[in-house]
């Protein structure tokens, strides 16, 4: 965890913080790029996992990464990313955001 970690780490949470002092909800969508869904794929530690752990342990955060790679074993994970999501791909993130949104309300 370097700087940028941290970094980023505070611009969240205050940006969090702000939104939900004003009562509104607030989520976090974590877009994986093609590297890191490789990577996830083989159950590789990949950029921004770190991030993507510290962030959700504290707030609604949704991670399309386990849908898309359900996808990918049925092709590949160039069938979702090919420099730019796939149409299939944001089906499925569209998907992963939806079910969130209709879980109950979050106590984060």
């Amino acid at each position: 965890k370097g700087e940028g970690f941290e970094v980023s780490r505070r611009i969240v949470e205050k940006f969090h913080e702000d939104v939900t002092s004003t009562g509104a909800k607030f989520l976090v969508v974590y877009l994986p790029n093609k590297v890191n869904l490789e990577r996830s794929a083989d159950n590789t530690e990949y950029a921004g996992s770190a991030l993507v752990n510290s962030l959700s342990a504290k707030m609604k955060l949704v991670d399309p990464t386990q849908d898309l790679l359900n996808r990918a074993s049925l092709g590949s994970v160039a069938d979702l990313y090919n420099g730019h999501y796939t149409p299939t791909a944001n089906q499925i993130i569209a998907l992963s955001i939806s079910k969130e949104i209709g879980k109950s309300p979050s106590t984060r």
